[in-house]
């Protein structure tokens, strides 16, 4: 029984999974087979709340990628490459306008827009993961929106969601 639970969960969660990886290490690793990693540490976990494990794999796994990544360059190569806190510009004025609006907010606005814009995570699902209740989450996504549309240009600032959109790393999707 306790198995099929996993397996169907597994089924059930693998769009969200091969998404949030691959923003989360977009063009460092392969989405799918972080994906695999994170379910076969989930197999492995007590049943605690699902959700919530999921999303501490899936950071345990980035944090993997990115020391495995780090281990394959040469430490000169990670300072010439990029200076801290400066991010690439896209070319695009628009994507790279709404990506410094993002990234000006705080952590946990972040993360709220994120899941739900990103991963898609309804409510139910933000609460079992952030533990609190779905109108905490909304409440709290709300204002996280309402500070992301305030340091948005007045060409992006009517629709916050479409420009958070625009700036998500990568071509995968969850599967509703």
């Amino acid at each position: 029984m306790a198995d099929e639970l996993i397996v169907d969960n597994a089924s059930k969660y693998r769009s969200l999974v091969v998404t949030t990886c691959e923003w989360r290490a977009y063009e460092l690793a392969d989405p799918d087979a972080m994906a695999d990693r994170v379910f076969a540490r989930l197999a492995k976990a007590p049943g605690k709340s699902y959700l919530r494990q999921l999303f501490k794999f899936v950071d345990d796994v980035t944090a993997d990628v990115y020391a495995d990544t780090a281990r394959r360059r040469p430490i000169w190569e990670g300072f010439a490459g990029t200076r801290s806190g400066v991010i690439k510009g896209s070319g695009d004025p628009a994507i790279d306008k709404a990506r410094a609006a993002l990234t000006s907010l705080p952590a946990r606005d972040v993360e709220l827009l994120r899941q739900a814009y990103w991963d898609t995570l309804t409510f139910d699902e933000m609460a079992e993961v952030n533990g609190a209740t779905a109108a905490v989450q909304q409440a709290k996504l709300d204002a996280a929106l309402i500070k992301y549309k305030a340091k948005l240009p007045a060409s992006q600032a009517d629709d916050p969601v479409a420009a958070l959109r625009l700036i998500k790393p990568g071509t995968h999707w969850r599967a509703q």
